[in-house]
C-alpha cells in the first residue's frame, strides 16, 4: 500500500509541478521527496479509493 501511495502522491505532485513551472514558482526538487512523502502518508490515512484513481 505504501508504494501505491507514493506513485499516486508522485503523479498528483507531477500534474501540479508542471503548472507551478510554467507560472516560474517550481518548488526545489529538495523539497519535492519531503511532499511527496506527506502526500502519500495522507493518502494511506484517508480515503483508500485514492490510491487507484
Amino acid at each position: 500500500m505504501q508504494e501505491r501511495a507514493l506513485q499516486a502522491a508522485r503523479k498528483r505532485l507531477h500534474m501540479i509541478r508542471h503548472t507551478m513551472a510554467l507560472e516560474n514558482q517550481r518548488v526545489p526538487e529538495a523539497d519535492e521527496h519531503e511532499q511527496i512523502e506527506c502526500l502519500a502518508q495522507k493518502l494511506i490515512e484517508g480515503r483508500g479509493s485514492a490510491l487507484w484513481e
